[in-house]
């Protein structure tokens, strides 16, 4: 529509420009016009095209507006990259000149290898050390060897009466003073009072095995006769729960009866 409004006005203004031949209109004035007019058409056409030429151009240049931010956008980055390399090239140059140099590193591996060399020499030779270490013999069989040691092969031609005043002695040398007394077919009761061996014990030829302890935990005390008058301490329970042990205690007949304290 502006075009047509353009191109009438551009004829308007020629028709209003060019000089009349006659006073009234005749054919020469009618060609004039036509022919006018076809040169004003042309002029539009051209005006038209180059019209559209322009818009073509303009929307080429607003096309190309998103792209030529992008590009700035694209620069922008760059430059911050660029920045970035800088900044790690300057820090791989400096952790390059902070490195030890490789003859230290050599001389750190090789005293590295000597110390190794020596820590299995070291060890080799605690092994030898502990090789030729006399080595403990369990606890159950040292308890075996003393209970071995202890054991007496005494054996009385008729049984024993056991029951009577006796000197209890301890492996560490106290002695209490204990009243041993018959109770039913062979067996005889320790009486003391808060003393572990306290309790009933079946006699057995020359041996004396506790039956029923005053401490029903305490069973295992065992006495042995090395004669009528003397009894040696050859069984007990395990140390943990009497305390200590009193393997090798004695009990020795008193010939003088007196009060049980």
């Amino acid at each position: 529509m502006s075009r047509y409004l353009f191109a009438v006005a551009c004829s308007a203004l020629l028709l209003a420009g060019a000089p009349l031949r006659a006073e009234e209109p005749g054919e020469g004035l009618i060609d004039g016009l036509i022919s006018e007019i076809r040169e004003l058409q042309d002029s539009l056409k051209t005006l038209a095209a180059q019209v559209d030429k322009n818009a073509a151009v303009i929307d080429r240049t607003a096309d190309e507006r998103p792209q030529l931010k992008m590009m700035a956008e694209l620069a922008e980055r760059l430059q911050q990259l660029g920045a970035r390399i800088d900044r790690n090239s300057a820090m791989i140059e400096r952790v390059a000149e902070s490195r030890p140099p490789k003859e230290a590193l050599i001389g750190l591996m090789e005293r590295l290898e000597k110390l190794e060399v020596q820590v299995d020499r070291n060890a080799a030779s605690i092994d030898q050390a502990d090789a030729l270490k006399p080595q403990k013999k369990p606890k159950a069989e040292i308890a075996k060897q003393e209970e071995a040691s202890l054991a007496l092969n005494w054996k009385p031609a008729e049984p024993i009466d056991y029951s009577g005043v006796w000197l209890m002695t301890l492996p560490l040398g106290a002695e209490h003073e204990v009243m041993i007394k018959a109770a039913e077919k062979d067996q005889f009761k320790l009486i003391r009072p808060r003393l572990n061996m306290a309790g009933v014990y079946q006699a057995d030829g020359g041996t004396l095995k506790i039956v029923r302890p005053d401490d029903k935990r305490l069973t295992g005390f065992v006495w042995t006769a090395v004669n009528r008058n003397t009894l040696v301490l050859t069984g007990e329970p395990p140390t943990a729960r009497t305390g200590s042990s009193y393997l090798g205690a004695t009990l020795t007949r008193q010939v003088e009866p007196t009060k049980t304290k």
